[in-house]
């Protein structure tokens, strides 16, 4: 059965006639078991073949892309927590410069609703000063 089996496999007639009936006594001698023609069989293993090579380099896209994403993501999360940390500092700057424009303004005695209301200080904070 292997036999035949190699014969169908790897020998091709060019002769279409022969062709069929070796393809025709190879399906009645195996019961069936080996019912394709030998350019099928080829067909079918390169077909095999070239689904097995396109589902690998679709695997290794897929993790290349994947890698790419997550480096893309860290970067955008460092980029966030440097802005984060800049607008933190701005805003401990901003505070700084109305807490001392308020000392000031105290200075020169200018009201506390005031001061508030001109620079976005509690009076919690302006009596703190």
């Amino acid at each position: 059965m292997h036999f035949l089996f190699f014969l169908k496999s790897f020998i091709f007639i060019q002769d279409e006639t022969i062709n069929t009936n070796f393809d025709s006594y190879i399906y009645e001698v195996s019961g069936g078991a080996i019912n394709m023609g030998v350019i099928e069989i080829i067909k079918k293993q390169e077909r095999e073949a070239g689904m097995s090579a396109g589902l690998a380099a679709g695997i290794e896209k897929g993790l290349e892309e994947r890698a790419k994403i997550a480096a893309e993501k860290k970067r955008i999360a460092a980029e966030k927590h440097a802005l984060e940390l800049k607008l933190q500092t701005l805003l401990e700057e901003a505070h700084e410069q109305a807490c001392e424009s308020a000392r000031k303004m105290l200075a020169r005695g200018t009201g506390k609703e005031e001061i508030s209301e001109i620079l976005g200080l509690s009076l919690a904070e302006i009596e703190k000063l």
